[in-house]
């Protein structure tokens, strides 16, 4: 999902199915999402998974991120 508010791209959930990853899924949904977003600032929030892919499209850390889940 991409959301485009105040000038900024955010991008949310994106994921590959385990059966379908290094096989240059994500970077094409990512770059099909990127297309027509080309000259805003963009942001994400990455799995230690994707975080090669991120970097690999320009991105770098701008902050750490927490997930909390209740037991």
């Amino acid at each position: 999902m991409s959301v485009l508010a105040d000038g900024v791209a955010s991008h949310y959930w994106i994921a590959t199915s385990s059966a379908f990853r290094s096989r240059g899924v994500g970077r094409a949904v990512m770059l099909g999402a990127l297309a027509h977003l080309a000259d805003l600032p963009a942001t994400l929030t990455a799995s230690k998974l994707g975080r090669p892919l991120y970097e690999s499209l320009g991105y770098t850390v701008a902050a750490p991120s927490t997930w909390w889940a209740s037991s």
